[in-house]
């Protein structure tokens, strides 16, 4: 668990630090910083993405609220999460949660497996276990299905609105001219 966690801070220094430079006007006028990037791997994507970073870099504003919007749709998961646990056994708090949720998500999206199978459990069951707990396998298979019952209404919602639209594909869309300008 110690080095799980000293590889999130890593992780989160790391990237604090690469947003630090791709919003600087000093890293972007950088020939060494140039030259650097122009030798690593897929570099051209790199640089797209700095670019598209750096064009926020004016917009302060915008970037404060993009990472209070971040954090706060955060928040229903990690109550979830804390309301499956609940459930389940009600030794924990909810700050557990922050930390539990957010990694095991994260290890979670690690492809090991087909489909992620079972690389979830197993890693909210270790997770829960470093903190005294036995319930993180069953807490990662209940909010699986979970996720896939909402999942499932989505589709739902989605096919229904699909069949709409595709009942009225055939009909002519208005062009935003009317007939008076045309004549």
């Amino acid at each position: 668990m110690a080095a799980l966690s000293r590889a999130v801070l890593l992780l989160t220094g790391a990237m604090t630090l690469f947003f630090i430079m791709a919003l600087s006007k000093t890293a972007k006028e950088s020939r060494l910083l140039a030259r650097v990037m122009a030798r690593l791997p897929l570099h051209r994507h790199i640089e797209k993405v700095h670019e598209s970073i750096y064009r926020y870099r004016s917009s302060k504003g915008s970037l404060a609220f993009i990472v209070l919007v971040s954090i706060m749709a955060q928040m229903p998961m990690i109550a979830c999460h804390y309301a499956l646990g609940s459930m389940l056994d009600n030794s924990m708090g909810f700050r557990p949660y922050f930390y539990l949720a957010s990694v095991g998500l994260v290890v979670n999206s690690v492809p090991l497996l087909p489909g992620g199978l079972g690389t979830g459990e197993a890693a909210y069951r270790v997770l829960f276990s470093a903190l005294g707990s036995y319930i993180g396998a069953e807490v990662a298979a209940l909010w699986h299905v979970l996720f896939f019952a909402w999942s499932i209404i989505g589709l739902l919602l989605y096919l229904k609105g699909k069949a709409h639209y595709d009942m009225h594909a055939d009909e002519p869309q208005p062009t935003g001219i009317s007939d008076a300008t045309v004549h």
